[in-house]
């Protein structure tokens, strides 16, 4: 981070820290990184959990697991709706206090737990998640377009990763319209 402090100042960072200086956009992004590591946390340990403890199968598990992502699909919209009515913490808030108590509950999870107590704290950290996930990602994303602070990466945007990525997608539908 030092590094990065001494090669900011030349104009010559590869991560520009001062991002950071801007409370609201640290708190957000802090915020994510902990949803983050909650959210995979759970969704990695879970079908580890519910095939090799409880038994079930590959289809089982992905069929138990399968209603979170639709889920939180379905929450969008709606969380989107209430985010441009309300703002962020009226959602945030219900949010993390879904996410704490799917958490809490996975805590007890033991050998004989029911599968059903299991989908349901699922689906309960999937609403949590997506009650947390969008107002956090706006505000912080919006903050790139409103504060001079961010002018850089306006600036930046279309830089040299944006032009590689865009050369490879480009040469990857060349290399699928020649039939190879």
């Amino acid at each position: 981070m030092l590094r990065q402090l001494s090669l900011q100042k030349q104009d010559r960072a590869l991560l520009d820290l001062r991002t950071l200086t801007s409370r609201v956009f640290t708190i957000s992004v802090a915020m994510m990184a902990i949803l983050m590591m909650a959210m995979f946390g759970a969704f990695i340990l879970l079908p580890i959990y519910l095939q090799n403890v409880l038994g079930l199968s590959t289809l089982q598990t992905g069929l138990l697991l399968l209603p979170g992502g639709p889920v939180m699909g379905l929450c969008a919209p709606k969380v989107g709706t209430l985010f441009d009515k309300y703002g962020p913490v009226p959602l945030v808030i219900p949010g993390a206090v879904l996410l704490s108590v799917a958490l809490w509950s996975l805590t007890f999870v033991q050998q004989d737990t029911s599968v059903w107590l299991l989908l349901a704290a699922h689906l309960t950290l999937s609403v949590g998640l997506a009650l947390m996930f969008t107002p956090l990602f706006t505000v912080s994303f919006g903050l790139a377009a409103a504060e001079p602070l961010f002018a850089w990466q306006r600036r930046h945007r279309h830089g040299p990763a944006g032009r590689r990525c865009g050369g490879h997608g480009s040469l990857r539908r060349h290399h699928d319209d020649a039939g190879h």
